[in-house]
């Protein structure tokens, strides 16, 4: 048995274990990602002038970072108001859209997990229907934070282990071309 064929053996685990693990890795790195990506999604109308004002519960766990998307449909630009609130009803932020008439979209980050909403409009002359859709996440920050280390953690050791069964397999071949050449001369 050549010295070399242990080693190539190595090498070929090491290779595997190495390519397993970024596998992993890169999994649960996107699976984190996929996690915290905004996947509910709340809907808030008003119909003006009857009612100018609305309030949601998100409920806990929700995300500083929510997009929201306004579509108006009426007779003027109309003037929106939306405020989140946290858990203790103190404000945390949010967005006015001025002379809005038609459709606007973006994000808002708030200073803290929001957990209701309000939407008002001060326009008392005006005969819109207005539609607040808000996308957002839910998730537990520990989970998060577990998932996101697990995916660095394993991407780093598939990544070390693809570099030493490289270097093993390399080198392998190197002492097995140099025992044949050896034994022919």
């Amino acid at each position: 048995m050549p010295r070399g064929s242990g080693k190539l053996r190595r090498s070929l685990f090491l290779l595997a274990v190495g390519f397993s693990a970024l596998l992993a890795g890169f999994l649960a790195s996107l699976y984190a990602s996929y996690y915290v990506s905004p996947r509910e999604r709340i809907e808030l109308r008003l119909e003006l002038p009857r009612n100018s004002f609305v309030e949601a519960t998100l409920g806990a766990g929700v995300a500083e970072r929510i997009y929201y998307v306004a579509s108006i449909e009426g007779d003027r630009n109309v003037e929106l108001v939306a405020t989140f609130y946290d858990v203790n009803n103190e404000s945390i932020g949010g967005f006015t859209l001025k002379d809005a008439r038609y459709n606007s979209s973006g994000w808002v980050v708030l200073q803290g997990q929001p957990y209701r909403v309000t939407l008002e409009s001060t326009c008392s002359l005006c005969r819109s229907n207005v539609t607040l859709i808000l996308l957002y996440s839910r998730f537990s920050r520990t989970e998060v934070d577990i998932l996101s280390t697990l995916g660095a953690l394993l991407s780093i050791t598939g990544m070390a282990s693809l570099s030493a069964g490289l270097y093993q397999y390399l080198f392998a071949k190197y002492l097995s071309r140099t025992e044949q050449s050896a034994e022919q001369v």
